[in-house]
């Protein structure tokens, strides 16, 4: 308890002065959380980009293949024994 009257003001500050700091406080609050907000906005729309270029490079990898491998020989149905 003590702890607290040592550091306490010597007068209380009035309630006008403690709004002004409130409100200046908020103000860099609300800018900080829209820093994160918008830094974690831009990682999203950057890794879905990734994410879509390597979805559109495997299709196109999986084309090229499905157009090198040779085509199969369809069988023909087993004759039934008599």
């Amino acid at each position: 308890m003590s702890d607290f009257i040592e550091h306490a003001p010597d007068k209380p500050e009035p309630l006008a002065e403690r709004q002004k700091r409130w409100a200046q406080e908020s103000a860099e609050a609300w800018i900080a959380h829209d820093a994160v907000v918008q830094a974690r906005d831009e990682k999203t729309i950057r890794l879905k980009a990734l994410r879509l270029a390597k979805q559109a490079a495997d299709a196109e990898t999986e084309r090229q293949r499905a157009a090198e491998a040779p085509a199969r020989k369809k069988r023909k149905p087993a004759q039934p024994k008599t």
